[in-house]
């Protein structure tokens, strides 16, 4: 343990060895902060252990030193998408998270929020240690949950709470980072005070690697995949039944996890022409996007989904295949706008996917400006940067 004056307190409920965005997000900025670190700087993770998916769980230590690095692991209980499951988790997540840096007086507080509580805790160490906070928001937790129990007495019940919570946590951050352009007007407009930036989710060095790719103008198999969380956030369960239905010809691999998995085997029931697997590492994964036709991205036609550009917007479109994206709102807008070869439907409306596949002309692809543009290496070279000028 340090109580030196130059520690840096790093929050992220995910990260490595876990799988997902969060995760590769915050794993690969830290080595970036270590890389810009010229000054001898002790950096405090406070994580959980791997608990993305239930089904695929990487072992891991709960306390590990890198050199002027200390790692500590929280284990929280199993849990799926459900409110409930979340609120049971990332309250224990905070009790933990904050008696461990309770102990610490760093010289800034990073925090990488999407459900609002981690950000909180970055909040309260920051206060009570008098530390600069540099808050990552990669959600806009409070308008998600409007969304989602619109038609729901938890509504009222959640919202005065989570909108205090979430008044504490933005006047007490310094900076700001907006992981999409889509979630400005909420920010500006609520918190018009603060210094925001636009460091995004990027490209993952394994995804730059040429050897996972052919540029070829046709694909071997009639093959769409997926990969990724099945939640409700997805919605995967709403496109899947009847896409099948509709492009018999074609075999739609999914592969994941999550709460909404048992009402997509509800759906798929009897559909020869869907599989779903288990969570695997995305080396595997690769292989699978290397045999697709198509690569999927879905999200659930709610209104706060329009704000959000979600991390697998950048992995797929790393893959020179074309992309099948039920999008709306910003994430729409950017893959028009910066993703050749992108067959863009409304969420739910697997007729009309149906029918852009049924149009598509298949051709070789190369977006290797966009991979320059947004790799995550770079991006987050720059946003350690950012993070660094406060850590006097």
């Amino acid at each position: 343990m340090s109580t030196s004056n130059k520690t840096i307190l790093f929050l992220s409920f995910y990260f490595t060895p876990d799988l997902c965005a969060g995760s590769f997000r915050n794993s690969t900025l830290l080595d970036m902060i270590e890389s810009q670190s010229f000054e001898k700087l002790n950096k405090v993770v406070i994580t959980t252990k791997p608990n993305r998916y239930k089904d695929f769980r990487m072992q891991s230590k709960a306390y590990e030193r890198r050199g002027s690095v200390e790692i500590y692991r929280i284990q929280i209980p199993d849990h799926q998408s459900g409110i409930i499951d979340q609120i049971r988790a990332f309250v224990i997540y905070f009790y933990k998270g904050f008696r461990i840096a309770y102990k610490y007086k760093p010289a800034l507080v990073y925090a990488s929020t999407s459900r609002l509580f981690t950000g909180f805790l970055g909040a309260l160490c920051s206060r009570l240690g008098t530390s600069p906070l540099y808050l990552d928001v990669r959600d806009i937790f409070l308008d998600t949950i409007m969304d989602i129990y619109k038609r729901s007495v938890v509504r009222y019940l959640l919202y005065p709470v989570v909108s205090l919570f979430e008044k504490f946590t933005m006047q007490s951050a310094r900076h700001i980072n907006l992981i999409s352009s889509g979630f400005e007007n909420y920010f500006y407009a609520r918190y018009p005070d603060k210094k925001y930036s636009n460091f995004s989710n990027g490209v993952d060095a394994l995804f730059l690697t040429d050897k996972y790719y052919t540029k070829t103008d046709s694909s071997t198999d009639n093959l769409i995949v997926y990969a990724g969380n099945i939640g409700e956030g997805q919605g995967l369960h709403i496109l899947l039944p009847g896409l099948a239905k509709y492009l018999p010809e074609y075999q739609i691999v999914i592969i994941g996890d999550g709460g909404a998995k048992q009402r997509l085997l509800d759906g798929i029931q009897g559909l020869p022409n869907v599989q779903l697997m288990q969570p695997m590492p995305r080396d595997n994964i690769l292989e699978y996007y290397q045999k697709a036709s198509y690569t999927l991205i879905h999200l659930n036609n709610n209104k706060a989904f329009k704000k959000v550009l979600p991390s697998k917007v950048f992995e797929l479109a790393a893959i020179n295949k074309p992309i099948l994206a039920g999008v709306d709102g910003y994430a729409s807008q950017f893959l028009a706008e910066n993703v050749e070869d992108c067959l863009l439907f409304k969420p739910g409306d697997y007729n009309e996917a149906a029918k852009l596949i049924h149009s598509h002309q298949y051709r070789a692809i190369d977006r290797d400006l966009f991979k320059i543009r947004y790799s995550r290496r770079n991006i987050n070279r720059r946003m350690a940067k950012s993070i660094l000028s406060y850590a006097r």
